[in-house]
């Protein structure tokens, strides 16, 4: 019903849809007492998954080093860097 009335009424919000139905399935998980991952049925990973640091948008390039050394010393591996564009 959901998916039904975001494709009829709101054709281009799917950013929304996937809010709503990570809230519900956030709610379901608190009900049950149980992980998101248990509720879809994912086996527990073997190890940790690694996470990517996003360094914010900046044309300082100090700002920007200040940024990549941080997530440097908390341990992250991927960095992901946003470039900006006319609708940042």
């Amino acid at each position: 019903a959901l998916d039904r009335l975001f494709r009829e009424r709101y054709p281009n919000s799917n950013g929304a849809k996937c809010a709503l139905e990570m809230a519900f399935l956030d709610l379901q998980g608190k009900i049950r007492n149980q992980p998101l991952r248990e509720l879809l049925g994912v086996p527990q990973p073997q190890q940790a998954l690694e996470s990517s640091y996003t360094i914010s948008v900046s044309n300082k390039m100090k700002e920007i080093q200040t940024q990549r050394d941080t997530a440097l010393k908390r341990g992250y591996s991927f960095l992901k860097l946003k470039l900006g564009g006319r609708r940042d």
